[in-house]
């Protein structure tokens, strides 16, 4: 089943555009959800896209409850993008509390914070429920421009990013991967290593693609391998 909804914004209550998928049945027990974010807005971003949907796609064949929303100015979600990543990621949380809250999907009983370029940004940012155990799947992190996407607040979310790394040890705040092509466009490689080197952990993951880029095109079937070897684990 899949329902497209409009949720407010926990920021302002802009209305965020959300499609939903949950394929498996309701037997009353809990299931995994994932939430899936975007690039940013204003460079074409929105869930039409090649990564959003290959995602999509994937996690809602493993009976994920699977979110992919726009953010605010993006798609057929209300308002405009902003300067900071601060409103978005307030979208991003609306997302998961109407997930959590909701009784059209089963009981969530984990759950994956995801986002691809600035919708990693902005996931990296994001604090589940603490009962709840989670994973973080950051791809295509745009280290290297987040100065512009975020009007000089890059250090709010890189230090967000690095607390979630000194917490991914606890029972509940779980593993982190990040993903990158090694001939992308935005982030280099060694910055990236570089940046979480210093206190990336055992169930921290930095999974690199010969050959991909930033965009990830003619890659999408890699990305999901490189996933669902993960999820294994």
């Amino acid at each position: 089943m899949t329902t497209r909804v409009k949720i407010p914004s926990a920021e302002d209550g802009t209305e965020i555009d959300a499609v939903i998928t949950y394929e498996g049945k309701n037997t009353g027990e809990g299931v995994p959800a994932i939430i899936i974010s975007h690039p940013y807005g204003p460079l074409g971003g929105s869930i039409v896209n090649n990564v959003v949907q290959s995602l999509h796609k994937y996690f809602s064949s493993k009976d994920y409850v699977t979110a992919s929303f726009n953010f605010r100015g993006a798609g057929r979600s209300g308002g405009r993008t902003s300067w900071t990543g601060m409103p978005e990621r307030q979208d991003y949380i609306a997302v998961m509390n109407h997930l959590f809250n909701s009784n059209t999907y089963p009981t969530i009983s984990s759950i994956i914070i995801c986002g691809y370029s600035f919708g990693s940004m902005i996931a990296g940012s994001i604090t589940p429920p603490a009962d709840i155990p989670s994973r973080y799947l950051l791809i295509s992190y745009p280290l290297s421009v987040m100065w512009a996407l975020t009007s000089f607040h890059s250090t709010f979310f890189k230090e967000q990013v690095m607390q979630r790394i000194d917490s991914a040890n606890d029972a509940i705040s779980g593993p982190m991967l990040f993903v990158m092509g090694d001939r992308d466009q935005f982030t280099g490689l060694g910055a990236l290593k570089k940046w979480i080197a210093d206190k990336a952990t055992e169930r921290t993951t930095l999974a690199v693609v010969p050959d991909g880029d930033h965009f990830w095109f003619g890659k999408e079937d890699t990305l999901i391998q490189i996933i669902d070897s993960w999820l294994q684990q």
